[in-house]
């Protein structure tokens, strides 16, 4: 049947138990009071019991104006009156609802689509106990405005009981302008009160309101007896984004729960659960957009999964109990104290937290160890996580793949390009890492903004984070990093920052936190609206620059190359290891490097070729070690510029070629210098060649001032050292080659030498003792005189034209004089001054020294190079030295040998040189004639 229309659809009053099959009761208005509803069907089941059965039914757009229960209303407190008495009963219902659909139903007080008052209506002292059973199988519950279900105990007098079971069932898109949206189970009231609701295999979705769709709130936990039994259920898309924190999709309170097999999944606002004195167990709280639970006092839960939500557990304000659960993959912390602040605790009980972050537990929260417990920073160790465009990796994005990693990961990103149209940031402790053997190029879409930014979540206490193997390319910045905690620590290597419209690198430091730069190459970056176009150190922390090149960058205002912003005077930056800072520009200060503060140390550096109207290749006050500042340019001080600075120190330095209109290697204005063991050469300004200093003291010692020149000539321009109002405390310097003179200016000291001229024999500006000591020229031969000029000058050779000084290479060994006539053998056999007939670059005359049996006839050849004229029988021994007696060397000793000797008898020369000196003893004589005759007729 259908009922439809009406003003109410079924009212059922005193025990009435019907079946209500295949029926549709639809659009009914109620209009009753607040406290009273049921526009489909309202129960009264006042003194009596009953049983309903509800089969295959639509229970459809029904509305209670002004009451409760838009599709079913259940009331047990309503008064039964006989003939003027009340009639004493239990109250008792059985309300069995098969296969029907409660849908869009509505009632503005609540129970949009069922209402169950258990609330026994007490009169003249009549003790009874009121019990409902609600069953509902196969059901859907959806749609209906004022909530899905509303169960409520309100005596103060006898026990009431109320169970609702659903199972298989659809709770889902109901509304409600206040809490319970899906269901309200409400309990308060004096007397002893149990009501349970168990969902089986349902699912509970979608339902939203102002507050917690899922709620359950009984008042006194000593009378009031809760349960919710969520078995083998999904509970997804609650709540929404803007949400306010204590709105949560279960609400519960005195309750026990026990989620077994249930996945709480897609919700959104402040929490999954919120958790109010109660037991909470089973259940899994996964890729929720909240706070997975929310300890709002203490409670206790027990055997759960809390993974991948925005934050897994916030503790509450009184000791609440984490046992056997796991909380991992979090992405807002493990553990968290709430959006307050406070100083919270929690108990951990045989529970594992890792792999949350930032971190697995705030640093406010106070973990209470109850034994048994596994708190790490990765549930499985760190891990690589893998990027490649082609879907060979873990992800095809860089974004994805951060939200990914934890702390201690690795972000691998295989070699290409890789474009972002969103920020990358990187907000926890891990390593990005590139190909080291192939480009890896990261990139903005659309050229602005930063490539990548290193933002440590407030939370971490400590913060290790490793950039490396990357290319970062051709939008409005490299990278910047924000202050993170006090243990902070940024590495940045072999990285390549290049073609960016804003700083290459900027990056923020303070106190002892630090960051360093090492074997990056830093080029052509250009910081339009402000400085440091390739790197600006910001706050006062610890940065080191090691083995890092910083070339072809611009700012239009200071600091060119790199900028130190020392705020609060603590920090330190140390530019150390080869670093080469190089054809940097600047509009401002500081074409190299720009400094505020204290605290910069250069340390075997070099900074050349930089540009800026103030401190061509440095402006600011610096420690300077072993650094070469060359070829720098600027109006005032063209290597170094100090401007009413504090103390700066420059130790073994070398400023060479620099130019400026004051100061071409220095340029000191009110501020306090100290310089040992340097040299200022061939440096070039108006005034002021090497140094020009005004108003202040400078102090210079064993330093070498040389063919500097300034050209105020007229005023005599100082080309060594310019002082205005100021004083020079000199010692043990030498001064020679400036032009037009030496020192103009106030000075006094000791140990000092002034020379017209340097000895500059290969004339590269620089002294020959500067050549030497720097290791620009070699002086192998001990003669203070460099290598190249001893050559010029005929006092040595080079025979073999290798670039060392033959002297020099037979005494190191690099070429061999075995004759010892102080020319290395190759230039002897080259020049035929010695033979090599073997050609194995060796002398003759050394091999034959070596071992005599080589020149069997003493004739100064080797018999090796003789055998092909002198070995008629092939036997590989020169004949002359087999058959001396057979003297024309014919093959048999007869009367022509012995006329050859007696030809050349009497005569002398060495031995081996005369035809016809048998036993070679130099001369020609009997004996030579007597083996001769005793060999005769004898073949050779």
């Amino acid at each position: 049947f259908t009922i439809t229309g009406g003003d109410g659809g079924v009212f059922l009053s005193r025990g009435a138990s019907p079946s209500i099959v295949n029926c549709v009761i639809s659009d009914n208005v109620y209009q009753a009071g607040y406290d009273d509803g049921g526009a489909a069907i309202k129960i009264d089941t006042a003194a009596s019991e009953s049983t309903v059965q509800i089969f295959d039914c639509i229970i459809s757009g029904n509305q209670s104006e002004e009451g409760y229960g838009g599709g079913l209303l259940i009331h047990t407190d309503y008064e039964t009156q006989v003939d003027g008495k009340y009639i004493q009963g239990n109250p008792a219902l059985e309300l069995n609802i098969t296969n029907t659909d409660i849908v869009n139903n509505s009632a503005p007080y609540g129970g949009g689509g069922i209402y169950c008052g258990n609330d026994p209506f007490v009169c003249c002292a009549f003790e009874y106990s009121s019990t409902v059973v609600i069953t509902n199988t196969n059901g859907t519950i959806a749609g209906n405005a004022g909530g899905g279900i509303f169960a409520r105990h309100t005596n103060d007098n006898f026990p009431t009981s109320t169970t609702i079971n659903n199972y298989n069932c659809n709770i889902s898109a109901n509304t409600n302008n206040g809490y319970g949206s899906g269901w309200i189970l409400d309990a308060y009231g004096d007397a002893p009160s149990t009501m349970m609701l168990m969902n089986d295999n349902c699912v509970i979705s979608s339902n939203t309101g102002v507050n917690s769709p899922l709620y359950s709130r009984f008042s006194n936990s000593d009378k009031h007896l809760g349960t919710i039994i969520n078995k083998d259920c999904v509970i997804s898309d609650h709540g929404s984004d803007d949400d306010y924190f204590f709105n949560s999709t279960l609400y519960v309170r005195s309750t026990h729960v026990d989620n077994t097999g249930t996945v709480f999944t897609g919700n959104r606002g402040g929490s999954v659960l919120q958790l109010e004195d109660s037991l909470v167990t089973g259940g899994q709280i996964i890729n929720n957009q909240c706070v997975g639970v929310y300890f709002n006092s203490g409670s206790t839960l027990e055997s759960c999964l809390i993974q991948d939500n925005e934050t897994g557990v916030v503790a509450g304000s009184y000791e609440s109990i984490l046992r056997n659960c796991q909380v991992q993959y979090n992405q807002n912390t493990g553990v968290d104290n709430g959006p307050y602040n406070n100083d919270y605790s929690i108990q951990l009980e045989n529970t594992t937290v890792c792999s949350n972050a930032p971190l697995n537990v705030h640093p406010q929260v106070e973990v209470i160890d109850g034994g048994g417990n596994t708190i790490i920073d990765n549930c499985d160790g760190p891990s690589t996580i893998t990027v490649a465009q082609d879907g060979s990796g873990d992800h095809v994005d860089l974004v994805s793949a951060l939200l990914d990693a934890y702390r201690g990961d690795t972000v691998s990103i295989a070699p290409g390009t890789y474009v972002s149209a969103e920020p990358v940031v990187i907000t926890r402790p891990i390593t990005l890492t590139g190909d080291p053997t192939s480009e890896t190029v990261l990139t903005n879409a659309d050229g602005s903004g930063y490539v990548l930014t290193v933002d440590p979540d407030v939370l971490f206490e400590s913060f290790d984070a490793v950039i490396e193997n990357l290319t970062l390319a051709e939008s409005g910045g490299g990278l910047t990093s924000a202050a993170g905690p006090d243990d902070f620590d940024l590495l940045i290597r072999d990285c390549v920052i290049r073609d960016h419209t804003g700083p290459g690198l900027q990056l923020q430091a303070s106190g002892e936190q630090q960051v360093t730069v090492d074997h990056c190459i830093v080029e052509n970056n250009t910081a339009q609206n402000g400085a440091g176009g390739s790197l600006t150190v910001y706050g006062g922390g610890q940065m080191q620059v090691l083995n890092s090149v910083f070339i072809g960058n611009q700012a239009v205002q200071d600091g060119g190359g790199l900028t130190l912003l020392n705020d609060y005077g603590s920090g330190q930056m140390i530019i150390d290891g080869g670093s080469i800072i190089e054809f940097n520009m600047a509009g401002g200060s500081g074409g190299g490097i720009h400094a505020e503060g204290e605290n910069l140390f250069l340390l075997d550096a070099t900074v050349a070729s930089n540009d800026a109207p103030y401190g061509g290749g440095i402006f600011g006050s610096i420690d300077l070690q072993g650094t070469r500042v060359e070829g720098n340019s600027a109006d005032f001080g063209g290597g170094l510029c100090l401007l009413d600075f504090a103390e700066s120190n420059i130790q073994s330095g070398r400023l060479v070629g620099n130019m400026a209109a004051y100061g071409g290697g220095i340029y000191n204005s009110r501020s306090s210098l100290n310089m040992n063991g340097s040299l200022l050469a061939d440096n070039n300004a108006w005034q002021g060649g090497g140094l020009f200093h005004f108003e202040t003291v400078s102090t210079v010692s064993n330093s070498i001032f040389a063919s500097n020149s300034a050209g105020d000539t007229a005023a005599d321009g100082g080309a060594g050292v310019h002082g205005l109002v100021a004083l020079l405390e000199l010692d043990d310097s030498d001064f020679c080659g400036n032009t037009p003179l030496d020192l103009v200016g106030a000075w006094l000291g000791q140990g000092n030498t002034f020379e017209t001229d340097c000895l500059d024999c290969n004339g590269n500006g620089l002294p020959d003792s500067i050549d030497l000591q720097e290791g620009t020229s070699l002086d192998c031969n001990g003669n203070a005189l460099p290598d190249e000029c001893d050559l010029e000058q005929g006092l040595s050779f080079d025979c073999n034209g290798n670039g060392i000084l033959d002297e020099c290479d037979i005494d190191n060994g690099t070429s061999l004089d075995c004759n010892g006539n102080g020319v290395p053998d190759v230039c002897d056999i080259n020049d035929s001054t010695s033979n090599d007939c073997d050609v194995d670059g060796i002398p003759d005359e050394c091999q034959i020294a070596d071992d005599p049996e080589l020149d069997c006839d003493s004739n100064g050849l080797l018999d090796a190079c003789e055998l092909a004229e002198g070995d008629n029988d092939n036997d590989g021994i020169l004949d002359v030295c087999q058959c001396p007696w057979d003297v024309n060397n014919d093959g048999i000793t007869n009367v022509d040998d012995v006329l050859v000797v007696l030809a050349q008898f009497g005569n002398k020369a060495e031995p081996g040189e005369l035809l016809g000196d048998v036993n070679v003893d130099g001369i020609i004589n009997v004996d030579d004639l007597l083996i001769l005759l005793s060999n005769f007729g004898e073949p050779c």
